[in-house]
């Protein structure tokens, strides 16, 4: 199999994924903004976005997906379709920060570097993507954090299921096996990066997201568009690195397609973005999910607490994710995550930015007596830093701070 046939089947079974995990999030996609769905765009002038805009930039976008999938072989028609995903990708994302999961993120730099580079330069540097996604995943859970909450969560997910209960082994071994969970990643990165390991890689990467499949879905029963990313990882994984695909480009190619100098800086230059922009996520610049800190404990945390006087002043919808007080205490907090999974069908964007500002909006009125709490990004011994207690106008002041926009779309409501 020739690396253009490869690239044409790489194209047909992301967008086909793609289609997939918006189905099973279509809330995310779909439901207008409004109190219970607030929606916060990237950038302020986004905020006045009409509303059948976003409509019709969710139907280029299935178009273009539906156009990945069907249209013929060949790098002409590789770049129409990414160009029309593109052009409705890039208005859908931009009216919701929410709709950055990981997966869409994937689909985008795949998309914008495709498009530059249809051909083999494109093929090469994709490779070296996937084999980043690894390594900064790795490196976002070799701390101390993860050892002992996150870790500890795959482990028991990971053998509950066998009717083993891990919670009373010893400290130091559930702590020693949490440690080869960010370790795995990272060798299973240097793997596929070395091509005389590269089908021991591969073969490893099979067997680390099938236990992820069996973990994260059947022990822990999360949400299925985690099952089916990781099912994506799979499939995407043997057309990248399986069979002669770890050869050079003449061994793969007779006739490879002519490429441009011009092209091949281009994909070079965004792929080099694509390896290294996650490392800026240390600095404050990338957030979590696009820096590949999945499941990683590097996100902060935002706690949001109402007094039970101000429950009066909630919005109808948001009444049922208020949950009970915690023992002692009288304010009764807002279930952001659990929001999220009943109303978007997804997780909740783990940037501290966005949770301080869907919660205001979820809390309407009531927001002027709610009190949030800020704890965050912990430092790799596991030590976070003190929470911080906001009110009122305190949130304002806090939230300047960010360079992107922390208000929800104007609505008519």
């Amino acid at each position: 199999m020739t690396t253009q046939v490869r690239i044409v089947l790489l194209r047909r079974v992301l967008a086909l994924f793609a289609l997939i995990l918006m189905g099973v999030t279509w809330p995310l996609w779909s439901d207008p903004a409004s109190s219970i769905s607030p929606r916060i765009p990237w950038f302020g002038f986004l905020r006045s976005m009409p509303s059948w805009l976003d409509s019709t930039a969710l139907g280029i976008t299935v178009v273009g997906l539906v156009s990945c999938v069907v249209a013929p072989s060949g790098t002409r028609w590789t770049r129409i379709s990414l160009a029309v995903l593109l052009v409705g990708l890039f208005p859908l994302l931009g009216y919701d920060q929410h709709r950055l999961q990981p997966w869409m993120w994937e689909l985008l730099l795949f998309a914008i570097l495709f498009l530059i580079a249809p051909g083999q330069s494109g093929w090469r540097w994709w490779r070296w993507v996937v084999i980043s996604i690894y390594l900064h995943s790795g490196l976002s859970k070799l701390d101390a954090s993860f050892v002992e909450s996150h870790g500890q969560l795959i482990l028991e997910g990971m053998l509950q299921p066998l009717s083993i209960d891990v919670r009373f082994w010893p400290e130091r071994t559930r702590e020693a096996i949490a440690w080869t969970f960010p370790i795995g990643e990272i060798v299973l990165c240097v793997f596929l990066a070395m091509r005389r390991t590269q089908r021991w890689g591969l073969w490893m990467s099979v067997v680390m997201h099938v236990a992820l499949i069996w973990t994260l879905g059947v022990g822990l029963r999360h949400e299925s568009g985690v099952v089916i990313w990781n099912v994506q990882f799979i499939v995407q994984n043997f057309i990248l690195f399986g069979g002669r695909s770890s050869a050079t480009v003449a061994e793969t190619d007779a006739t490879p397609i002519p490429e441009s100098a011009f092209i091949r800086i281009a994909a070079a230059a965004f792929g080099l973005f694509a390896v290294l922009f996650p490392l800026t996520e240390n600095i404050g610049i990338c957030d979590h999910w696009p820096a590949w800190a999945v499941y990683s404990s590097r996100p902060g945390q935002v706690d949001v607490l109402i007094p039970e006087e101000a429950l009066q002043r909630l919005p109808a919808e948001s009444k049922e994710y208020v949950g009970p007080p915690a023992p002692l205490e009288t304010d009764r907090p807002l279930r952001l995550d659990a929001w999220s999974f009943e109303t978007r069908s997804c997780p909740l964007y783990p940037q501290n930015r966005y949770r301080l500002a869907v919660g205001r909006a979820l809390l309407g009125n009531a927001a002027e007596d709610a009190v949030f709490i800020v704890t965050s990004t912990p430092t790799r011994w596991g030590d976070r830093p003190d929470p911080q207690r906001l009110e009122n106008a305190e949130v304002e002041t806090f939230l300047k701070r960010y360079w992107m926009n922390t208000l929800p779309v104007q609505t008519e409501e």
